[in-house]
């Protein structure tokens, strides 16, 4: 919608995020340059551009969402804000990230769409959880930072499926020709999780990781969600995607 470039970056030194803003729509030409300091080192962060806002979310013991003043980053202005929240904690996963939703297409959500944070939750984790996608949606106020909310949306549950891939917690379980497994990354939403609006409708796609025949054999679990205007969100179709015995993830 701006017609410009992101570029992001992050460093152990400091604990340092680093974004990258074009100051054109040529890549090869000049770039504002921004550094903020997250909270701890903010590891496997995660990008999701918003009309108001770029959001990042980042692997930290205490679950951290981003997020930065996109238009005044636009215009290169010296100085610019960033507003930090912290979701709760899934039990029995050590690694833990959700995943801001990105928007796609030619046509911005309706008037009063706020960002969203999503993330998957697997009954086997314990702690009395279900099969289910949570929801976060973000109020942000860059002028008045302090009044910025973070406001959990009612989970939605799924088709059951299992993330147990040679337990819950191993990063060497998927299969390839040599001795050296690849870590299956159960615990998280993957890729990036698209956002369109249809004006009839809008939809949500995302994926993760499931074992799909209590194999240890990987497959994509899929989503897409509808909403019409400001309503609710719900699951309009889902499935795994395992053709065959190869791992996919």
């Amino acid at each position: 919608f701006a017609d410009r470039y992101v570029l992001t970056e992050f460093s152990a030194s400091g604990n340092k995020l680093m974004i990258m803003v074009s100051q054109t729509n040529d890549p090869t030409g000049s770039w504002y340059v921004y550094q903020f300091t997250a909270t701890e080192f903010p590891d496997y962060p995660k990008y999701g551009v918003w009309s108001n806002a770029h959001i990042c979310t980042s692997n930290e013991s205490s679950n951290k969402v981003y997020a930065f003043d996109r238009p005044t980053m636009l215009t290169g202005a010296v100085t610019t804000t960033m507003i930090t929240f912290s979701i709760p904690g899934s039990p029995a996963v050590g690694f833990q990230a959700a995943a801001p939703v990105n928007i796609s297409g030619t046509t911005l959500p309706p008037l009063g769409t706020n960002p969203i944070i999503m993330r998957m939750v697997d009954d086997g984790c314990g702690g009395g959880l279900t099969d289910e996608l949570e929801m976060w949606d973000m109020n942000l106020d860059f002028i008045t930072p302090l009044l910025s909310t973070l406001t959990q949306l009612p989970s939605i549950a799924t088709v059951p499926f299992t993330t147990d891939l040679c337990g819950y917690v191993t990063l060497n379980c998927i299969r390839q020709p040599n001795s050296q497994r690849l870590d299956p990354i159960r615990e998280i939403i993957m890729n990036r999780v698209w956002y369109r609006n249809f004006i009839t409708h809008q939809s949500i796609v995302l994926c993760h990781t499931v074992d799909a025949t209590g194999l240890d054999q990987a497959g994509i679990r899929w989503y897409e969600l509808r909403r019409a205007g400001l309503g609710p969100w719900s699951i309009y179709q889902q499935s795994t995607y395992a053709p065959d015995t190869n791992s996919r993830w």
